[in-house]
């Protein structure tokens, strides 16, 4: 708590960034989903140095990736 987070290499984004990047392409994966996956990757691609904390308010289940007929 009260650190700063790794930016990552210019124009790559940083852990955080690239871990959403990857989860938010898992067909199916409501956003609860995707983003347990992002702190996950977040937590391993740092070697465990940083967390992805998130907050949310949702109401409803919310897919980016829906696949129809699953």
């Amino acid at each position: 708590s009260g650190q700063v987070a790794f930016d990552g290499d210019p124009g790559q984004g940083g852990p955080f960034m690239s871990a959403f990047a990857d989860s938010i392409i898992l067909p199916n994966a409501c956003l609860d989903d995707i983003f347990i996956e992002t702190k996950k990757l977040v937590i391993q691609n740092t070697n465990e140095v940083q967390m992805a904390p998130m907050y949310d308010s949702l109401t409803e289940k919310f897919t980016f990736n829906p696949v129809e007929g699953s």
